[in-house]
């Protein structure tokens, strides 16, 4: 990584390997997923990739 600490940009700090499910999914299978990944949110995402919103839990 090459970004200074105090100040860095968004591109050398982001999640490079996302993580996203379908809307078809439970609530239950997308808490065991962002459980078993310790992540915290996740896109939900169409057929063709494309963004629907954002799962998180607190």
């Amino acid at each position: 990584m090459n970004y200074s600490l105090a100040n860095p940009i968004v591109r050398d700090v982001m999640t490079k390997k996302l993580i996203t499910i379908t809307p078809n999914l439970t609530v239950r299978q997308a808490k065991e997923l962002m459980r078993t990944n310790a992540i915290s949110g996740v896109p939900v995402v169409d057929q063709d990739q494309v963004l629907l919103g954002i799962i998180s839990v607190v």
